[in-house]
């Protein structure tokens, strides 16, 4: 494992894990979701939604950038 990060989630009591790996690693990243899955949490995988702050600076960015 080359980055195993861990942060609160939205919901309480819950947490948010990322992994990152090398290519040759990729078993092992199999064997931890398997164990994560087996043990029921919610599955997500991707890039999370973007937060309310974010998609205010897009909007005013794309305005911005449609009156130039």
């Amino acid at each position: 494992m080359h980055i195993c990060n861990v942060s609160k989630a939205y919901q309480q009591g819950m947490a948010c894990i990322s992994l990152s790996i090398a290519e040759p690693d990729r078993k092992l990243l199999g064997v931890v979701v398997k164990v994560f899955k087996e043990q029921g949490p919610d599955w997500k995988v991707g890039i999370p939604p973007r937060i309310s702050a974010e998609k205010a600076v897009q909007q005013l960015l794309t305005r911005l950038g449609t009156g130039v």
